[in-house]
């Protein structure tokens, strides 16, 4: 991995640009160690989980198996037929174009880099905010979406300049049960708790600690969780 500079760190924590900090992130998917495709297909679903309110039933359904499939934890065929159940549904219909065609992607597709499937989603959300495809409108409804998958990005990778070496020491059992019941439950406001029993296990990592005791908003892939974890 390159050497990268101080204000290079600093780009990465600033930039509301979701390409800039995507492919800060990512250069090559292949080797990147702090990376992987099933961070990619957890990036999807984290921003799919930004518009729960206007998902179906099933639709939430193959978002929950879409998730667990990022983690091998269903069968492809499991997955499938979810979507299936999905396609066939009345409410699908009803469903924004631009959040079905991310479904595509997330649940159908292999999803090996989601730049250019969110890029597309970030277009068309903004397309449709504003009526337009350029402009000072456009970009002004672009510019949150933007910062959306961005921050998911930096929720889900930490720090690549300066990356966290977890300690297995750590990994307690009240650490790693916590850190599970987060990741499976997706209910975040443990996580304060999860600092606390790392820091009892002798972390005094202050970017850990303090991503756990921040506001958020936190994700399933989130880079603390995944750490305590041991998952990449």
């Amino acid at each position: 991995m390159p050497r990268r500079s101080k204000k290079q760190e600093a780009e990465w924590w600033l930039t509301a640009s979701f390409e800039a900090v995507y492919r800060f992130a990512y250069p090559d998917p292949d080797v990147h160690p702090l990376w992987s495709h099933r961070k990619d297909r957890l990036l999807g679903c984290a921003v799919l989980r930004r518009f729960e309110a206007e998902l179906s039933r099933k639709q939430l359904v193959c978002l929950d198996l879409a998730e667990r499939y990022a983690d091998d934890a269903v069968s492809r065929r499991e997955l499938d037929k979810a979507d299936e159940a999905r396609l066939s549904a009345t409410s699908h219909a009803r469903t924004p174009r631009h959040i079905r065609n991310l479904f595509e992607f997330v649940a159908r597709e292999y999803v090996p880099n989601m730049l250019h499937p969110l890029s597309s989603f970030a277009h068309a959300r903004a397309s449709v905010a504003s009526g337009a495809y350029h402009g000072p409108a456009y970009a002004a409804a672009r510019a949150p979406e933007e910062a959306a998958h961005a921050d998911a990005v930096r929720e889900l990778m930490g720090n690549p300049v300066r990356p966290v070496a977890f300690d297995p020491a750590w990994r307690t059992s009240d650490a790693v049960a916590l850190a599970r019941s987060i990741y499976e439950s997706r209910d975040f406001g443990a996580m304060p708790i999860l600092a606390d029993a790392l820091q009892d296990a002798g972390c005094e990592n202050e970017d850990v600690l303090n991503h756990c005791r921040a506001a958020g908003p936190h994700v399933r892939g989130c880079w603390v969780v995944d750490g305590v974890l041991g998952l990449v």
